[in-house]
This record gives C-alpha cells, sequence and structure tokens, in this order.
C-alpha cells in the first residue's frame, strides 16, 4: 500500500510483536468453540506455482463502520491484478468466518473510484449498503450475511 511505507525494521516488528501473536490467539479462539471477538487474522496470498507473496487478505474489527463492524479487507501487488487471485482469496476467508466462527455477517470497503475492487466484493456476495466517507474519500460499503451466504 502507498501510505504505508516504514522500513523493514518496522514492518518485522509488527509482524513478530503483533501479527503472528494476535494470528495465534485468533486460531486458538475458533478451537476453543469460535468466538472470535474483536481478534484480527492476517493472511498473505501466497502464488501457488512460485511460492512467491503476492499479497494479503486480512479480517479484524474496523470502528468506523456500524455493527456489526468486521470487515474483510485484501490487497494483491500490481503485477497480479485482475487473475482472480484476490477474490479467491477473500472467498476463501469469507468462507472460514462463517463456518468456523460465530461471525454472523461481515462487511467490506472500497474506494468509490476503485473499481477492480468494488468487483470482487460484489463477486464475493456482498450486498452494497451505502456510501461512507473516511478521511475524506468517499467508500462504498458492503455487508454479506451467512445465512445469504449459505444459500449462494
Amino acid at each position: 500500500m502507498p501510505d504505508w511505507d516504514v522500513p523493514k525494521e518496522q514492518r518485522l516488528d509488527w509482524l513478530f510483536n503483533y501479527e503472528i501473536p494476535e494470528n495465534q490467539r485468533f486460531i486458538q479462539a475458533v478451537m476453543e468453540g469460535g468466538d472470535i471477538g474483536d481478534i484480527r487474522l492476517r493472511l498473505g496470498i501466497i502464488l501457488k506455482e512460485t511460492g512467491e507473496f503476492i499479497g494479503w487478505c486480512c479480517t479484524g474489527i474496523k470502528d468506523e463502520l456500524l455493527e456489526p463492524k468486521r470487515e474483510v479487507m485484501y490487497a494483491i501487488s500490481k503485477d497480479h491484478r485482475s487473475q482472480g487471485y484476490t477474490t479467491q482469496a477473500a472467498q476463501g476467508l469469507i468462507k472460514y468466518l462463517f463456518e468456523n466462527t460465530h461471525v454472523e455477517e461481515v462487511c467490506a470497503l472500497a474506494l468509490v473510484h476503485n473499481v477492480p475492487s468494488n468487483k470482487v466484493i460484489q463477486k464475493c456476495g456482498f450486498v452494497w449498503s451505502n456510501i461512507l466517507e473516511m478521511d475524506g474519500m468517499p467508500y462504498n460499503s458492503y455487508t454479506i450475511h451467512k445465512n445469504t451466504w449459505i444459500d449462494r
């Protein structure tokens, strides 16, 4: 992400001191019955053919959203866009949340002008809710309910 340009040392600190431990707490919560509360899960998107890290797909609480506040978010490197990887990753994460946790509804956001990201969200079965303004930028807000996803 363009606004996340931080030194490698800072990223390593985040990874080892925050992201990996929180992922472990998420997995433990799933194993203990699925009540993940406000725990985040951060996953990499890895190209099967090469093992290359090409993006990420995550879920967590976004305070700016109305309930349920649990968001699915993603990013993919520019060299791997428009190939279905992001949609596949997001669909897999949604499926995992609905099948293994107590989550009943998730949200997704995309800048209004980001047509590819809006398409990913729509392909995943999200339904448009409204436009939210955050940091002076308009975002399309979407939701998907577990009972709707199951009927897909």
